[in-house]
């Protein structure tokens, strides 16, 4: 049976196998998610690094 990136469609690889498993996930795809993943978890640019490396927000413009 052949797999498949259940998010692109890249074929994988072929598999001799009982379970039925029939998507995956491609390297690229990791990639991409893991990337967005550390854009959504990222900081505001507004914010700012204090004291021993808490995060607080900036000081609001005038």
């Amino acid at each position: 049976m052949t797999r498949q990136c259940a998010w692109c469609a890249t074929y994988l690889d072929f598999v001799q196998s009982e379970t039925c498993v029939t998507h995956g996930i491609c390297e690229s795809c990791v990639e991409r998610i893991r990337r967005a993943t550390l854009e959504e978890l990222a900081p505001p640019p507004e914010t700012i690094l204090v004291g021993d490396g808490h995060l607080a927000p900036s000081m609001m413009r005038t």
